[in-house]
């Protein structure tokens, strides 16, 4: 099966998650061209029915993403390196295959990131 991101997309990263709570894995994948994030969600055994995009911000580049539960809430959430906006955008998700706007971390001006990484850093089981 393939999944369309759309002509000039330039999809650089996937990611797979159960993003709707059903024991199901989910896609997102980032493009670079579009500056966005699409989320394929599946439903029961059927293919990818439903397909949502999320802007990262005009000339956001987006380079990378990872998913984690950064928030504690026990929801996915997805963490985008965007390489343009000299940022890091988190989108908080609801748990039902869905997610916030994105809210914004800058890196710096010039810092350009292109990965992300998740991780325990202070060893707090978050």
């Amino acid at each position: 099966m393939a999944l369309s991101t759309g002509s000039d997309s330039e999809p650089l990263g996937v990611a797979v998650g159960n993003f709707d709570s059903d024991s199901r894995l989910d896609i997102a994948v980032v493009n670079f061209r579009a500056c966005d994030v699409m989320v394929f969600v599946r439903y029961r055994s059927q293919p990818f029915l439903s397909m949502t995009t999320y802007s990262t911000g005009n000339e956001s580049r987006p380079q990378s993403m990872a998913i984690a539960n950064v928030n504690n809430d026990y929801c996915l959430d997805i963490i985008v390196a965007n390489y343009g906006n000299d940022n890091i955008g988190v989108l908080f998700g609801y748990g039902n295959g869905t997610f916030m706007d994105q809210t914004v971390y800058t890196t710096g001006n010039g810092s350009k990131p292109c990965y992300v990484a998740v991780g325990d850093f202070t060893n707090d089981s978050w």
